[in-house]
């Protein structure tokens, strides 16, 4: 009996320091994966650095799926209202296909109407709300390479 009490209060720490330890590897592991592989976080700041369509590469240096390096390094606004989109001839936008967001609803992947026909196209744009669009550009040197992460 003496013996099971102190297996049970020397396994409660263990089993605690488990705990945090997993929830450490969560919490900094699931930003870089949602970068590396293009879905996006649930709520604000989900969005990720990378993201893959049609077998191309695209990229938006503004946003990281809060890891924490993006902020150091937006130079652009991350939200184009829909008078930009407007004013850049990229209006009307098609759905073109989704981007995965861990545990809620998938964000739609648009394109420009007038890009459709292009091989790649140059931009794909996420539309967060009615009024903030996140443009995506094709990444320099982007191949077919990325076909297992594509998001069509």
């Amino acid at each position: 009996m003496q013996d099971r009490r102190k297996l049970f209060w020397y396994s409660v720490p263990v089993i605690a320091a488990l705990l945090m330890l997993l929830g450490l590897l969560w919490y900094l592991g699931v930003p870089w994966a949602a970068n590396s592989f293009g879905f996006a976080l649930p709520g604000s700041g989900g969005l990720p650095a990378r993201i893959y369509y049609n077998g191309q590469t695209y990229t938006n240096p503004a946003t990281c799926a809060r890891e924490g390096w993006c902020e150091h390094q937006q130079s652009a606004p991350l939200c184009h209202s829909l008078t930009e989109v407007q004013q850049r001839n990229l209006w009307p936008l098609v759905q073109v296909g989704t981007i995965s967001t861990l545990f809620s609803s998938p964000y739609p992947l648009m394109l420009p109407r007038v890009s459709l026909s292009a091989t790649p196209p140059p931009l794909v744009i996420v539309p967060l709300d009615s009024n903030c669009y996140v443009y995506y550009t094709l990444a320099t040197g982007s191949n077919a390479g990325s076909n297992a992460h594509s998001n069509v």
